[in-house]
């Protein structure tokens, strides 16, 4: 296994910790195979949070090892003993129990809201088939006086070229924004602010999902007209709108296709794509003197992106910029994964407003912070209340009870009101978040909970915070000596 491969050895020690010898090399061997299946399919980052998704699933009786007394059914009967006796406790003190579940529910549901944030603008373009292969690119100028400017567009003919003299590039496609286009039926106009005009090959990169046309030949006729799934309801209104004709300030098109609403976290939103074909004269133009496009290009598995960007630069500067600009104009492209443009473009003109790295550094300390604050403030009203308990653990010591079980009885109520403002928050989160995208213009979708890395930031969130704010008060009140705490 290379390096790009390699599992990470803490999972694994986990899963050896808890499977049993005779399970292990079959269990283990079954997991490793499929993390390296979609370590080609879905990239490394993503193969990894599935693996540690496999193994955390596989934790399942007929896995775990028989560890004699060290985990018998006596040792179940005190975790169920435990759980028992936090739930009659919280439920004698109401009162404390709901402010406990009040302040870590509102830190939770803070931090929930703000990892849904995180994992929208983290994932922006990953739902692409071949993301990973998939490079927009993009110039950079600089005039002889030093003004200097970015833009996210290129020439018409560059895409061509590169697929034509460039054995690394497999395949373009050119986005060509049609602004403030107007499409009419029946006399009745619709305003569409993102509609283009693309090359036809636009559904062999981009993971479009058609629900009605063919993707092989949707785009390949001139006037041919595609419709995101809201846009054709809005027009057509229940009608099957395939061969149905519309008509634009310039051009009559025929729809030939339907495909599902983009997710919101793309860096370029099309309600309509129109077949660049249908106009003949911008479509075959050759001039290296304007720019206008969104150019992209998909490479080889083997490819070397610098080496590419490289020759980018030279032969076609070389043979296209220069004659025409000279020495007037210094123009550099830059090829930049489509999953980065969200994150880390400084360009110009880009289809969909950016996000900031600073902005995820920020969010993801604030929501840690939240998350740390919620606790604290759990320790102080249950310190504040430890003489309460003193009595009893100056009965309990008497009794014979040691003070490992009574710390993991304190923490067992401390993981009961986790466990109970967490059930909260994803109530008030499902409630909540429409109000929040009305208010704040996002776009969070409650499906994201069911992704992988939610999924197990939730988990970890149960388990710190029940860890966290239980730790500090079991240990202080378990401290107590029989005499002190009777007297």
């Amino acid at each position: 296994m290379n390096n790009s491969s390699k599992l990470p050895r803490f999972i694994f020690l986990f899963f050896q910790w808890y499977c049993k010898s005779e399970r292990l090399e079959e269990l283990h061997g079954d997991l490793e195979e499929l993390y390296l299946d979609r370590l080609e399919e879905i990239g490394k980052t993503r193969a990894l949070l599935h693996y540690a998704w496999d193994v955390i699933r596989c934790c399942q009786p007929y896995a775990w090892k028989k560890i004699g007394n060290q985990f018998n059914s006596n040792t179940l009967d005190m975790f169920k003993n435990y759980l028992r006796i936090a739930v009659r406790h919280l439920l004698r003190q109401p009162g404390y129990a709901s402010l406990n579940i009040l302040g870590l529910t509102l830190g939770i549901v803070s931090s929930l809201v703000i990892m849904l944030y995180l994992n929208q603008e983290l994932s922006f373009d990953n739902y692409h088939k071949d993301a990973d292969l998939v490079y927009r690119i993009s110039t950079r100028f600089e005039e002889t006086d030093g003004t200097k400017d970015n833009w996210a567009v290129t020439q018409r003919p560059l895409g061509q070229e590169l697929k034509e003299t460039f054995a690394e590039v497999s395949q373009y496609v050119r986005f060509m924004r049609q602004r403030q286009a107007r499409l009419q039926k029946n006399n009745v106009s619709y305003l569409l602010d993102n509609m283009y005009l693309v090359d036809s090959t636009v559904f062999d990169m981009f993971t479009f999902e058609l629900v009605q046309g063919d993707p092989a030949t949707a785009l390949n006729q001139p006037n041919s007209i595609c419709l995101s799934e809201s846009v054709a309801q809005r027009i057509f209104k229940g009608e099957n709108p395939i061969g149905k004709l519309l008509e634009s300030d310039n051009h009559s098109f025929q729809v030939t296709g339907v495909y599902k609403d983009q997710p919101k976290n793309s860096h370029i939103i099309a309600d309509a794509m129109g077949s660049a074909s249908t106009d003949p004269n911008q479509h075959n133009s050759q001039s290296w003197g304007g720019w206008g496009i969104y150019t992209y290009v998909k490479l080889n598995t083997t490819a070397d992106v610098g080496a590419v960007e490289d020759r980018l630069n030279t032969q076609i500067v070389d043979q296209y910029i220069e004659p025409i600009f000279g020495d007037d104009l210094k123009v550099v492209y830059e090829m930049l994964p489509i999953r980065d443009i969200h994150l880390h473009s400084d360009f110009e003109g880009e289809p969909v407003p950016l996000g900031s790295m600073n902005y995820i550094y920020v969010f993801a300390v604030v929501a840690l912070f939240l998350i740390i604050i919620a606790c604290i403030n759990y320790m102080n009203l249950a310190t504040a209340r430890s003489m309460r308990r003193a009595l009893e653990v100056g009965v309990r010591k008497t009794m014979g009870a040691k003070r490992n079980s009574l710390i993991s009885q304190f923490m067992a109520e401390s993981v009961v009101i986790a466990f109970v403002s967490l059930i909260l928050s994803l109530a008030i989160l499902i409630v909540t978040v429409p109000i929040i995208n009305s208010i704040l213009g996002t776009s969070l979708e409650l499906n994201q909970l069911l992704d992988v890395k939610i999924m197990l930031g939730i988990i970890l969130m149960l388990i710190l915070t029940g860890m966290l704010s239980g730790d500090y008060p079991a240990f202080y009140v378990s401290a107590f000596t029989p005499s002190n705490a009777l007297r």
